[in-house]
């Protein structure tokens, strides 16, 4: 009898024990949950904000019809950038929370209100994301032009080629809408407990407001399979003409490499300041960072090819002296690039093997070398929109109008993005030649710090009438 006291005492305490930490766990998920719904709101602030200047962007662009400035790429290369990361902080939501609606009564320690509110939370997420392209990523996706140039990626941004594709692909994914559907059918079976909640907790009550406004779960919640596949199917001519014109650019830019290539091998005779260290001494110790660097160099092949006196363009980043004074150097975008830095490789260069950091020894094969120097303005911007440039490919099609490739001059295009640069069309492309950036002094936003003329130092006059400033 003793012994049968003592095991029913024990089964008592452990029924005890039970029920503590069951609501010990309930009390701690119930929190996180507040802490996880404040966020969704804050996210979602943001996503409206967004939402309405994309659109606002998207709606001056078709209107203008103009050629995109060096502006233009940058605001549509930072949004798409904030765009990605936000979805990765939606799709958090989603996968932390997914298995909720799932979870059948007995299999978790869950409350049934803890599991509404996260099924909740994880369903709002989704129709977030759902509405994010409806509302905004669609009408990007519709203007072909912005279409191609976002799917070409960007290693500036790390954005990844077809990054757009994946998001029109995942929005019409008849898997991913049935699993949505599946989840707004399991809240449906729990509605009068939802209902409840909702006179209780004020966050119950914003997600639940968040899900009857938004025009996706209303499509879904009324779609069926058969209507996602026929949607999923529409995308297919779209893809395939951005195939057909990706086709192309890629044909005319392996074109342009080979024919580049090929003659970028002729050089006749080497650079008056090749090897003249005392000379590219004194010139280093009048450069500051973001100077711009153009040069002639008549005896390559190369330079008979290009428009106007100037046939390169360079940004001098600076030596590390130079960015800490600026208080660049620890900076993350410059940090990967310090040892480069301390070993003289101060010069930003897009070449044919693509954007690099070079010495100025390196660069100094030249007959003229010339220094623009902008006036005035905060050098710290554009010093990181430069390091941005690194990696990236040579544009062999001269297309300023891109983000994933990029040519000399247009290195300048996007990283002084608030000066209008003149541009010129050719072959249904517009370029930016290197006289295009020189013509930018006096008046202009730069003064010419100094130039040398096959190998002397020559003046000002001499510089503008080289390029053709009157």
């Amino acid at each position: 009898m003793k012994l049968i006291f003592i095991l029913l005492l024990f089964s008592v305490y452990l029924v005890s024990a039970d029920e503590f930490y069951t609501r010990k766990f309930n009390f701690i998920e119930a929190e996180q949950l507040k802490v996880s719904v404040n966020h969704l709101e804050e996210l979602t602030a943001k996503a409206l904000a967004q939402r309405g200047q994309i659109l606002q962007y998207i709606k001056g662009f078709e209107k203008n019809n103009k050629v995109l400035s060096g502006a233009d790429l940058e605001l549509i290369q930072k949004n798409i950038d904030e765009q990605l990361k936000m979805r990765e902080e939606f799709y958090r939501f989603v996968n932390t929370y997914k298995n909720r609606p799932v979870l059948a009564k007995g299999e978790s320690l869950l409350s049934l209100e803890n599991h509404l509110k996260g099924g909740m939370l994880a369903i709002s997420a989704a129709a977030i994301l759902y509405d994010n392209f409806a509302l905004c990523f669609s009408v990007v996706n519709d203007n072909s032009k912005l279409r191609r140039l976002i799917n070409k990626g960007n290693k500036g941004f790390a954005i990844q080629k077809n990054a757009l594709e994946k998001i029109v692909e995942s929005f019409h994914s008849p898997e991913k809408r049935d699993t949505l559907r599946e989840a707004l059918e399991w809240l449906d079976e729990h509605k009068k407990t939802v209902e409840s909640l909702i006179t209780k907790d004020p966050q119950v009550k914003y997600l639940a407001g968040v899900l009857e406004s938004s025009p996706s779960v209303r499509d879904i919640r009324d779609g069926f399979q058969f209507g996602d596949y026929i949607k999923f199917i529409t995308l297919l001519p779209k893809t395939g003409t951005d195939t057909v014109v990706g086709a192309g650019e890629q044909s005319m830019n392996s074109i342009s490499k080979i024919f580049g290539n090929s003659i970028g091998l002729v050089q006749t005779r080497k650079g008056i300041f090749h090897g003249n260290s005392q000379k590219v001494s004194e010139i280093k110790k009048q450069l500051k960072p973001m100077d711009i660097l153009l040069e002639k160099t008549p005896f390559r092949l190369t330079d008979k090819f290009i428009p106007g006196h100037f046939g390169h363009v360079a940004i001098w980043v600076g030596s590390e002296d130079d960015l800490k004074a600026l208080g660049m150097w620890e900076h993350p975008i410059i940090k990967p690039h310090q040892e480069q830095i301390r070993s003289g490789k101060c010069v930003l260069e897009a070449l044919r093997n693509g954007v690099q950091l070079n010495t100025l020894e390196k660069f100094m094969d030249v007959d003229d070398v010339a220094v623009l120097r902008i006036k005035k303005g905060d050098l710290k911007t554009p010093c990181v929109r430069a390091f941005r440039q690194l990696g990236k490919e040579y544009d062999f099609n001269f297309d300023v109008e891109t983000i994933d490739k990029i040519v000399c001059s247009e290195l300048v295009y996007q990283v002084f993005t608030d000066i209008k640069w003149p541009t010129e069309k050719t072959l249904g492309r517009h370029t930016i030649s290197p006289d295009n950036v020189a013509v930018k002094i006096g008046e202009g936003p730069f003064n010419l710090v100094l130039f040398y003329h096959e190998g002397k130092k020559s003046t000002d006059k001499k510089y503008r009438d080289l390029v053709g400033i009157k």
